[in-house]
């Protein structure tokens, strides 16, 4: 199975009240019916969380773009020229994500793998490996990591930010280039 999105768009904003705009609230609940109905049929979800068991097949995302907005405090964010390879054959095993993306004028890689997505989505215990380069920060995660909040995460790190962080939006406060130029 194939999906393939083109020049997809996904714009994320908070309101000035706070209210993130993927956060939506809930039906108002109809009234009450005069006459008694039977039951609601019981349907059944998979093993994940009560979540169906999903499967994506290959999804590729080409020339895409995602932007952030606070309206609070007129923060914006964009990535853009986003190219991915998603693949999620089964939701009990495994997903694996590689592409790029250009951000603050920065190319950046990512590549993730979670062996068992099905198993986070339910609370268990899942390995997890991540990639993220730049020419300004390089990030690498090897470990484990547990719930679907990932509520736990335990393993190895590797990090590397050059001695210029506001290149890449870090910010810049006395002694940072210092500290920054630190961490390998």
């Amino acid at each position: 199975d194939q999906f393939k999105l083109v020049q997809p768009v996904i714009d994320r904003e908070v309101d000035k009240a706070g209210t993130p705009n993927w956060v939506f609230k809930p039906a108002a609940k109809p009234a009450a019916p005069a006459t008694p109905t039977a039951p609601a049929p019981q349907t059944t979800a998979g093993a994940c969380g009560g979540l169906p068991q999903v499967s994506l097949g290959d999804v590729s995302i080409v020339d895409g773009q995602a932007t952030y907005l606070d309206q609070r405090t007129g923060a914006k964010q964009v990535l853009s020229n986003i190219n991915m390879q998603l693949s999620l054959p089964d939701f009990a095993g495994p997903f694996n994500a590689k592409g790029s993306a250009t951000w603050n004028g920065e190319k950046i890689t990512l590549t993730a793998a979670v062996a068992k997505p099905g198993a986070l989505q339910s609370g268990g215990t899942s390995e997890l490996e991540a990639t993220l380069q730049s020419a300004p920060l390089q990030f690498d995660f090897k470990g484990n990591a547990t719930g679907a909040t990932l509520a736990k995460i335990e393993g190895g790190t590797d990090l590397s930010v050059p001695s210029e962080p506001v290149r890449f939006g870090l910010p810049d406060f006395p002694g940072s280039r210092d500290l920054f130029s630190e961490i390998h």
